[in-house]
């Protein structure tokens, strides 16, 4: 006879101390999260080597010369560009011919900084799906505050274009 080895879950609040932590936008959660975070930054910033490090990594994530790495989809090179000017980013395309060139001509789709002040909420980019065959048609996936949540939102490409002329 096989006897199975699998146990019932006890109840969570029971065991857990931290299940407040679940409501990440309760004031005390917050709180809690602040003073670790202020415990961990004055760590890091202790180091004699941070401040320099942290200025490297800031300048090389935001530098205008970065190569805009993308996904090639029917003759188009799609792209999600965060830099100084576009803090929360682009997702923008081009053509495959002018990605090839020195200075492509990129079409923004959507700039989330616009998005988020004129909606009042901070979107944060979380990819998109194309619709076969012309692939202007997408879900757009976005997350309020980059938090684990997230909205789907139906996009057409071409209607942007159509308004933008």
């Amino acid at each position: 006879m096989t006897q199975s080895t699998t146990k019932s879950q006890t109840e969570p609040a029971a065991h857990d101390p931290y299940l407040w932590l679940e409501d990440r936008s309760s004031k005390e959660a917050l709180d809690w999260v602040h003073a670790q975070n202020g415990v961990t930054v004055v760590e890091l910033q202790g180091d004699p080597g941070y401040q320099a490090s942290f200025e490297t990594a800031l300048d090389l994530m935001t530098a205008e010369d970065n190569i805009p790495v993308g996904a090639a989809i029917n003759g188009h090179v799609y792209n999600f560009w965060q830099d100084k000017t576009n803090v929360l980013g682009l997702w923008r395309r081009t053509t495959v011919a002018s990605y090839k060139t020195e200075k492509p001509e990129w079409e923004t789709i959507i700039d989330f900084d616009v998005l988020s002040a004129k909606e009042g909420v901070k979107w944060v980019f979380s990819g998109a799906s194309r619709l076969y065959p012309d692939f202007n048609r997408c879900l757009v996936s976005m997350s309020p505050d980059g938090g684990d949540a997230s909205e789907m939102r139906e996009f057409d490409i071409a209607a942007v274009r159509r308004h933008a002329h």
